[in-house]
């Protein structure tokens, strides 16, 4: 399962998403989620945890216009295992990155990069 696939349904089943997960092709991924910015963001981070992730940073970000918006930058042994895509050279992107925000219509969204869709990340 590609890791986008395999983050995405782990949020799912943090209870965080606002619609069910449909595959996508566009990074960063992008799902509106369900709660409030500081809510979405804990339940993420606890999740996270649950599975064996080491969150390097919980903080408030920037945030357009005074709205909400928090960052979590991770690493995650588990999530990487638990992707057939998951490649050495991901290792480059992390730690993995998850900006919770909310836009100028007060929605909530979850937005990540997968490492193998990183910039620098090798083509196949």
């Amino acid at each position: 399962m590609p890791l986008a696939m395999t983050f995405a349904r782990r949020l799912a089943e943090l209870g965080v998403l606002a619609e069910p997960v449909a595959p996508r092709a566009a990074a960063p991924r992008r799902l509106p989620a369900a709660l409030s910015v500081a809510e979405t963001a804990k339940r993420i981070a606890r999740g996270l945890k649950e599975d064996g992730a080491a969150i390097c940073v919980n903080t408030e970000a920037w945030a357009a216009g005074g709205r909400a918006a928090r960052l979590l930058l991770f690493v995650s042994p588990a999530l990487a295992a638990a992707s057939e895509a998951a490649d050495m050279e991901d290792g480059l992107a992390l730690p993995w990155k998850v900006l919770v925000q909310e836009d100028a219509e007060g929605r909530v969204w979850i937005l990540w990069q997968d490492p193998g869709e990183a910039p620098y990340a090798q083509a196949a």
